[in-house]
């Protein structure tokens, strides 16, 4: 599976061990999950993504919105924190 962000801005570490991404984040996976942040930060070492600004996620059965986030780069495992709430399609 692929993940694909996009953003206007991102800062690479200079031993590329995260990235920074801001500026209006959109993420989306080949499986059709998407999911959109102001910020996004990438640990290079964890392979986890993290953003500590609201979210909405979107796949095919769900919709996943709260405070922050946490997940692995394909979306496939996603952790919200903070008014966190759940809509089945």
């Amino acid at each position: 599976m692929t993940t694909t962000i996009t953003a206007p801005h991102a800062v690479l570490s200079g031993d590329h061990s995260s990235l920074d991404i801001d500026g209006g984040v959109t993420a989306t996976n080949t499986e059709g999950a998407n999911f959109k942040t102001d910020a996004l930060h990438f640990d290079n070492k964890t392979k986890m993504l993290t953003s500590k600004t609201a979210f909405t996620y979107d796949s095919k059965d769900i919709t996943l919105t709260g405070d922050k986030l946490e997940g692995n780069m394909s979306l496939k495992q996603i952790k919200a924190i903070g008014h966190a709430k759940l809509t089945k399609k």
